[in-house]
This record gives structure tokens, sequence and C-alpha cells, in this order.
């Protein structure tokens, strides 16, 4: 664990270094690092739902699969089975592993598109390390977003940009959109 703590650490400091140092990892690495901050998030996440905390405000939480999880905890879970539905929303871990999943050859695809050079494996990393940020603050209410921001910088720009050699300028419009996306879909209450 105190790995894990080291790691988070580099990465939030300074996440162009931590890239850089990560260039030959294999895919194992990350995806532990993946599967350790998803099992976190999916233990703390029910926690501040029940002191009230609402899951399905962005603003709350800093990832989807956050929001969504809690979404069907507040609609079927919590009517059914009371307060065992708390250890059920532990079925945060699986949605954010199947999203990586998904994501990550979208996010590979367009930064070759870019002019990125490198495997599906860059990818990979910038998907999973890219979420430091929420280990600590994601799930609290306010500072859900600010983590939520921090780690889309880090999946979608930072991380990808060092691991595929992008100039830094092409890598930010991918964030730019999504970020505005995601801004639109909550002024129009569809909560992304």
């Amino acid at each position: 664990m105190k790995k894990f703590f080291h790691t988070t650490r580099d990465i939030v400091r300074d996440p162009s270094t931590f890239f850089e140092g990560v260039q030959d990892e294999g895919w194992w690495p990350a995806y532990r690092y993946l599967l350790t901050i998803a099992v976190i998030i999916s233990i703390l996440s029910p926690l501040a739902w029940a002191f009230g905390v609402d899951g399905e405000s962005p603003v709350n939480t800093s990832l989807s699969a956050q929001r969504d999880t809690y979404r069907w905890w507040r609609e079927t879970l919590q009517p059914r089975f009371g307060n065992w539905g708390y250890p059920l929303a532990i079925l945060t871990l699986f949605l954010t592993i199947h999203l990586h999943l998904i994501f990550t050859p979208v996010l590979h695809f367009i930064f070759r598109l870019l002019g990125g050079r490198g495997p599906l494996l860059n990818a990979w990393k910038a998907m999973c390390y890219g979420l430091a940020p929420t280990v600590a603050l994601g799930f609290l209410p306010f500072l859900g977003v600010l983590t939520g921001v921090y780690a889309t910088l880090l999946q979608l720009a930072i991380g990808p940009a060092t691991l595929y050699q992008v100039k830094d300028g092409r890598a930010y419009v991918l964030v730019v959109i999504v970020l505005s996306i995601a801004i639109v879909a909550f002024w129009h209450g569809i909560a992304p």
C-alpha cells in the first residue's frame, strides 16, 4: 500500500515526469493501480452516501461510474435491501474497470490521429494512472468536481501527450471538447 501512495503522490505532483518514467512498463502495474483505486472508491463512496452526500451530482463525485452506481443504489438497492444496499454498491469497482476497457482503444485511436506514436498500452497507462486524484477526494462535496477535472487532464492530455509524444497543444483540444460536453450536459440537467 505504501507503493500505491507514493505512486499517487508522484502522479499528482509531477505527472509528466511520472509518465516519462513508465514508458517501458507493462500493462500489469497500471492495471493493479486501477484495481486499487476502484476498490478504494467503491468503499469510500457508499460511506459518503451514508452520511448524506448526493452521489448523483457531478460536483460531489469525480467518476461517472460513481454517479451511475449511486443512481442504481438509490433507486433499486436502497429501497429493496435498506442498509444492506451499501455493500452491494461496490459495483462501482466493476463499472470503473469496464469503462476503462471501453475508452482505452478510443483514446488510443484519437492520439494516433493527433500524430502520436506508440502502442495501445500508452492509452491504458494514461487511463489507469490518470485516476490518481480521485482516490483521496473524489467522493467529497465540491472536491469531487475538482479531482474529476484534474483526472480528466491527466487521462486525456498530460498522460497521453507524454506517452505518445504529442505536442501539448494538440492534447488539450480533446480535454476542452470533453469538458465542454460535460458542462453543457450539466447545465441541461443531463449529468454525464
